[in-house]
């Protein structure tokens, strides 16, 4: 199982986390010595101490050291323009120290943000950081369960909301895409910026 963390929102899996529509914000992902992930969706300045302090929260409950720590964000946008903290001020704000990487997505120059998506190849291993263009991609809001859902929360109706990655990605270039592991790129080693946390 999966989870995708819209903005604000916390959340742990062992396996994979997802951060649709990164256009502003930035997806904070902790590794756990486990090799268990630990997430945030951090999207505003007004917002971040907030969210951030529940992130340290989600790590305290649920034990263990941290490892590795990712920050995924068009940085120009994020930083420069949005006044949030970077990959420094966010290890304070939770405590970390040790090995942390950032990528910056700015690079695909997105008119709508990206997705980005996280998952753990185990304790002491890096991890394998997936991306897309936000506009490539088709969100759908499931009925009933299954697939990769998100945390709950709730709708302008208030009721029950998630995503689910969908299996088709809207037509590139008059060719339907499929949505998957062989159709989402993968930053390599060398577009994460190492940073030794002290």
């Amino acid at each position: 199982m999966a989870i995708f963390l819209d903005e604000d929102e916390i959340g742990t899996d062992a396996n994979m986390i997802g951060y649709p529509h990164l256009l502003l914000c930035m997806g904070v992902t902790v590794v756990m010595d486990d090799g268990s992930l630990i997430g945030a969706h951090v999207s505003s300045k007004s917002s971040e101490a907030a969210v951030l302090n529940g992130l340290l929260h989600a790590i305290q409950s649920h034990g263990g050291q941290m490892d590795q720590l990712y920050c995924c964000a068009n940085m120009a946008e994020h930083l420069t323009h949005h006044g949030c903290m970077d990959i420094m001020g966010k290890a304070n704000a939770i405590g970390f120290h040790g090995q942390g990487y950032s990528f910056d997505f700015g690079f695909l120059n997105p008119r709508d943000g990206a997705y980005v998506e996280l998952t753990s190849n185990g304790a002491g291993a890096l991890c394998t950081v997936r991306y897309k263009r936000n506009e490539k991609i088709k969100y759908t809001r499931p009925q009933g369960g299954g697939g990769m859902v998100t945390k709950s929360s709730l709708d302008f109706y208030g009721r029950p909301k998630s995503y689910q990655k969908s299996s088709v990605v809207t037509a590139v270039r008059g060719k339907s895409k499929l949505f998957g592991r062989h159709h989402i790129s993968t930053a390599g080693v060398n577009m994460l910026t190492p940073s030794t946390i002290p």
